[in-house]
């Protein structure tokens, strides 16, 4: 029993560390490295009726509904 109340304890004063030191962000980043020419990438990107080939999320998650 004290060692649950230690463990929880601990993970009370991280959690408390984490939310003073960094004001409760989070930061993450990620990099993509394009291998096609750049007139191409404008092309695509340009015209709106090519959305869904070039947006993250449905790269990722191909079964989320696409309809407006």
């Amino acid at each position: 029993m004290v060692v649950i109340l230690l463990l929880i304890t601990f993970a009370s004063i991280l959690l408390l560390a984490y939310f003073i030191l960094f004001n409760g962000r989070f930061f993450g980043r990620r990099n993509a490295v394009i291998d096609a020419p750049i007139d191409r990438l404008a092309e695509d990107l340009s015209d709106l009726t090519h959305w869904q080939s070039w947006l993250p999320w449905l790269i990722y998650e191909s079964r989320c509904p696409r309809g407006l």
